[in-house]
């Protein structure tokens, strides 16, 4: 992380700035953002910024030697903690109580100690009680940053003690310099067809050069609209069956399908194609002029309980079958 390794979100960097200049520090943060968005880059941006030797105008200088022991993973005040369970989610007496303990623990070198928790939907609500204590009486050289796609993963409790920050795409020149700057591979029309698919979301542009699994999910994901449109059953089935056995293709397939429908909704109700989601919006707005607001949602919540089934480990032939049957149930 750089200067400007964190891009865009002038509310957001405005904001600490102003508490860190005002000694008005928040002690909990929850940071949210769809996935690739850089919500832990925004973690790491904050804590910098709390951390910084030189933090006079409440932004991190990145040249002291916090920042950079903060940009290459050293800190011993900044503490990124990671789930360990096997399904990705964080482990209550493993992972989350702990942190409780080491929160009344004095920093090492700093005036404070920064604690990031990424991937708070990754977990239960009811294991964020565990860190209740900690959110609602901090330690005064305690601060916790978390992140999640979106505050509703967090406890009604947990939001009501904490500042919250949402990130936002990147406009196509920052995110072009950015992409550019992660890619193993830049191309230029690969990065023409990545924005438009994936809008200004940096994570998801960079994936979408880089590797087949998303540019595949993206087209196929326009097949299926099209065969929704159509109503062509054997044609909606053989689009599904290209995602093969793949688990993650399948369900990034289905994430980026209840985009499309979520779009549908909001057109088909009045709303702006300009805040679109979707990662095919031809097909979209093709697709918004067959289907109702009501078939729109029922497709989405039917998306959504074969995300679940599949992260549940449902065969994953049954459910190619299965889904296709719904779906032109539905339609």
């Amino acid at each position: 992380m750089n200067n400007t390794g964190f891009l865009g979100n002038a509310d957001i960097k405005t904001a600490v700035s102003r508490m860190i200049k005002n000694k008005k520090l928040t002690h909990s943060f929850v940071i949210t953002g769809d996935k690739g968005l850089g919500k832990k880059t925004a973690a790491r941006y904050i804590g910098a910024a709390i951390l910084c030797e030189n933090n006079s105008d409440g932004t991190p200088c990145m040249k002291c030697k916090s920042c950079k022991m903060i940009s290459h993973g050293g800190h011993p005040d900044f503490i990124e903690i990671k789930p360990s369970g096997k399904s990705g989610g964080y482990i209550l007496d493993k992972d989350l109580r702990p942190i409780v303990s080491e929160a009344y623990v004095k920093p090492n070198e700093s005036e404070y100690k920064v604690v990031v928790i990424s991937d708070m939907d990754a977990t239960q609500q009811n294991s964020q009680n565990a860190l209740l204590k900690v959110v609602e009486e901090p330690p005064a050289h305690m601060v916790i940053i978390m992140t999640a796609c979106s505050r509703e993963y967090f406890l009604p409790t947990i939001l009501s003690r904490v500042t919250h920050f949402k990130v936002y795409p990147l406009d196509k020149e920052e995110l072009k310099n950015v992409v550019m700057g992660k890619c193993e591979s830049f191309d230029g029309e690969k990065f023409e067809k990545a924005y438009e698919a994936m809008g200004g979301n940096v994570g998801k542009c960079v994936e979408f050069i880089d590797g087949k699994q998303l540019s595949t999910a993206v087209s196929l994901t326009g097949k299926i609209c099209s065969c929704i449109y159509n109503m062509d059953e054997y044609a909606l089935m053989q689009a599904f069956y290209k995602a093969g056995e793949d688990k993650k293709l399948f369900v990034e397939v289905l994430m980026l399908l209840s985009n499309v429908l979520r779009d549908c909704a909001v057109k088909r109700s009045g709303g702006s194609s300009l805040t679109m989601l979707s990662c095919c919006k031809e097909e979209t707005l093709q697709l918004a002029l067959k289907i109702s607001p009501r078939k729109a949602i029922l497709l989405y919540e039917l998306c959504e309980k074969y995300i679940s089934r599949i992260n549940s480990n449902a065969n994953i032939g049954l459910a190619h079958s299965a889904i296709c049957a719904e779906i032109m149930e539905i339609i």
